[in-house]
């Protein structure tokens, strides 16, 4: 098993979209995203790392990093409440999982319980290892379960995760 890069590095991907946001639309609820392995709760997507903006499991619901969906040109985006889109870097090993710019954003689905990219069939968001806690776009690794939690729209307003 390949071991994957760390959440100590700059993000590095292929540019996906052009301009610096999608045209105009209308995001779906605000919810956050409770992560579980083989069934058994583990806690909440997050953000960490350098520049705060890598995907990473906590255990506070309160810090756990609210998101909107987004459907634009037949793809559901995923974009943070301070306005940075999901992503993963296939230049860094493991393929971590990101919240960067619209030029590197690319669409997700949920398929049953798994989330995965729609250019990367065999990238569902996974764990490499609980002692890290760093989440990747690679079913190599513990392959986890995700389940959208609605958040009130004025609910965490003032957070300002990546």
């Amino acid at each position: 098993m390949e071991k994957p890069s760390v959440a100590n590095q700059e993000f590095v991907g292929a540019s996906r979209n052009e301009g610096s946001e999608p045209p105009s639309v209308q995001g779906i609820g605000q919810f956050k995203l409770q992560l579980t392995l083989n069934g058994s709760p583990i806690g909440w997507f997050g953000l960490g790392g350098t520049g705060s903006y890598w995907g990473c499991v906590v255990t506070n619901e309160k810090d756990a990093t609210i998101m909107s969906e987004y459907a634009y040109n037949g793809h559901n985006y995923l974009k943070s409440a301070a306005g940075y889109y999901m992503t993963w870097s296939g230049t860094l090993s493991g393929s971590p999982i990101a919240f960067n710019y619209w030029s590197y954003a690319n669409g997700w689905k949920l398929v049953g319980s798994e989330l995965i990219p729609d250019d990367k069939p065999d990238g569902k968001m996974s764990l490499y290892s609980s002692d890290s806690g760093w989440l990747y776009a690679n079913s190599g690794y513990s392959v986890l379960g995700v389940k959208k939690v609605p958040v009130s729209a004025n609910a965490d307003a003032a957070v300002s995760n990546r």
